[in-house]
């Protein structure tokens, strides 16, 4: 098994870039390695499979759990979502899952999805589990992505990833510009 580590940042303008770091806990000189999904990151931020536009969502109320004496609502979802997978042949997926909240502490500690596609779909079932907490950012507390964990079934072989969210820095930069009279 083989360890990557993985520089992800998000600009203002919606560009995600992506540059690893580390593999197998060595510096990279490779320019470009495909390891983090899209999937994982839009998933673990806002889920366009189960919030985007034309998913047809349907929430209902699950059932309440008790966790070292935390309250957590869990809430269930079915959804349409849509993949490309040869990036021209649209396929229309059933996606179900749920989202955990912890009532007590007020903010969300787990969302898990299952996305299957119909006959000749190149995936099998495609699962994630994508767990919560309250990080420090530019001194506040925000609820981001911690870890997740993403299996898919492709014919008879199993892959699965394991991602962690760590050191969330946000990068800022101020310009003055000034201008003198000319002499």
């Amino acid at each position: 098994m083989d360890t990557f580590e993985e520089l992800v940042s998000f600009a203002s303008d919606g560009r995600i870039t992506k540059k690893v770091i580390k593999v197998n806990g060595r510096p990279s000189t490779k320019k470009r390695h495909e390891l983090t999904e899209n999937a994982i990151l839009s998933g673990a931020i806002v889920p366009r499979g189960v919030f985007g536009k034309n998913t047809q969502s349907n929430f209902v109320w699950d059932h309440w759990e008790t966790k070292a004496e935390h309250q957590i609502g869990v809430i269930a979802y079915t959804a349409v979502g849509f993949n490309y997978p040869d990036g021209k042949t649209k396929y229309e997926l059933k996606v179900t899952g749920r989202i955990f909240h912890d009532d007590s502490a007020g903010y969300l500690i787990r969302a898990e999805s299952s996305s299957i596609g119909p006959p000749g779909y190149a995936f099998g079932e495609v699962r994630t589990e994508t767990n919560f907490a309250s990080v420090s950012l530019s001194d506040r507390a925000l609820i981001l992505p911690t870890t997740s964990i993403m299996t898919t079934k492709i014919g008879k072989r199993l892959y699965r990833g394991e991602y962690q969210f760590l050191n969330y820095r946000k990068y800022e930069t101020d310009t003055a510009v000034r201008f003198e009279q000319e002499r």
